[in-house]
C-alpha cells in the first residue's frame, strides 16, 4: 500500500509540473520529430515565463539547434503571450502582442542552449497573462544563409506557463 502511495505522488508531482522544469532537459525525440515537421532548425524542450511585481514577465527558452550540419549565429523566437481562456493580450508597455526575443550564438548543430541559463528580462508586461507560446522564429546561420518566420504554432515544447516570481 505505501509503494501505491509513493508512486501515485511521484506520478501527480511529475504531471504537475510546470514548463520551468522542462527547461532543464534537452528536447525529447517527440519534439525533435514535432519541429522537423515544422521545418524548424530548432526544438524546444521548454518555455517558461515569471511575473515581477511590477508585471513584468521574464521569459526563459530551451532549445537545440537540430539542422545536421549549419551553425546558428542568430534565432528571434516571437512569442505570444495569452490570458487564463488562451485569448492573445497586449503589452501594457509597447502595445504589440507578440515580443520578438534575440538569442546569440554560436550554437553548433546537436548543441542546447539551456533556458535556466539565458532569460530574457522583462519581455513582456501584463497583470492577466497566464500562458506563453513560441509563435515563430528567424534564424540566421553562422555561412550567412537565413530561414523566416518559421510557423511554429503546435509544436511540440513552444507552450508554456507564466507564475508569479517568488521572492
Amino acid at each position: 500500500m505505501k509503494k501505491i502511495i509513493v508512486v501515485m505522488m511521484v506520478f501527480i508531482t511529475l504531471v504537475g509540473c510546470s514548463g520551468k522544469a522542462a527547461l532543464s532537459m534537452p528536447p525529447s525525440s517527440d519534439e525533435i520529430l514535432s519541429a522537423q515537421s515544422k521545418n524548424s532548425p530548432v526544438a524546444i524542450s521548454g518555455i517558461h515565463g515569471e511575473r515581477n511585481s511590477a508585471n513584468g514577465i521574464d521569459v526563459a527558452i530551451t532549445f537545440e539547434n537540430i539542422d545536421q550540419t549549419r551553425t546558428i549565429k542568430y534565432a528571434t523566437f516571437y512569442v505570444q503571450f495569452l490570458n487564463t481562456v488562451n485569448d492573445p493580450v497586449l503589452s501594457s508597455i509597447s502595445r504589440e502582442k507578440t515580443a520578438a526575443l534575440k538569442f546569440t550564438g554560436p550554437l553548433a548543430p546537436g548543441k542546447v542552449s539551456w533556458g535556466g541559463l539565458k532569460t530574457w528580462a522583462t519581455a513582456f508586461y501584463h497583470p492577466n497573462a497566464a500562458s506563453l507560446e513560441v509563435k515563430s522564429i528567424d534564424v540566421e546561420f553562422m555561412n550567412g544563409e537565413k530561414v523566416s518566420d518559421v510557423d511554429l504554432n503546435g509544436m511540440l515544447g513552444a507552450t508554456g506557463v507564466i507564475k508569479e516570481k517568488i521572492y
